[in-house]
């Protein structure tokens, strides 16, 4: 007996309307960058553990916006609806007097990450650099932290 199915799925599509804004004129314009994960397809290994790079990064997002560490700026991660993203990256406005503290946050989340995930995630990455900007736009602060609550 061979069964094929699919639990299916749904698209949904949110909008938020909100007004960007510059960032600060002394901010560290940084990305951080996860990467190594495994990803898979979200319907045949979603039952084995693998880190979800969106999920991981909301948290990096969480512990650094929530704290007045970062503004957001742009945050990417996954290619494909139906799989488990492996990968991500945000652009953030650091403030200039918590670059330090930023990095020792991302560090310290990349240490809780590796240890989570050591018997699946065996090539986790969490990178941080600073970035060149001209000018850079970013979501503003409430907006910012709804959105790494939600």
């Amino acid at each position: 007996e061979l069964t094929i199915g699919c639990a299916g799925g749904t698209d949904i599509n949110a909008t938020l309307e909100y007004q960007e804004e510059d960032a600060p004129a002394d901010s560290v314009i940084t990305k951080v960058v996860l990467t190594g994960l495994l990803g898979g397809h979200s319907g045949l290994e979603i039952n084995e553990s693998r880190a979800n790079a969106n999920k991981l990064m909301a948290r990096v997002l969480f512990a650094t916006v929530n704290k007045g560490m970062s503004l957001i700026s742009t945050w990417t991660g996954g290619n494909m609806r139906n799989a488990i993203p492996r990968d991500g990256e945000v652009v953030v406005a650091v403030c200039k007097d918590k670059v330090e503290a930023f990095h020792a946050e991302v560090e310290k989340i990349a240490k809780i990450f590796k240890e989570e995930y050591k018997d699946k995630e065996k090539n986790l990455s969490l990178t941080v650099e600073t970035i060149p900007s001209a000018s850079v736009k970013v979501i503003p602060e409430a907006i910012g932290i709804n959105l790494v609550m939600a």
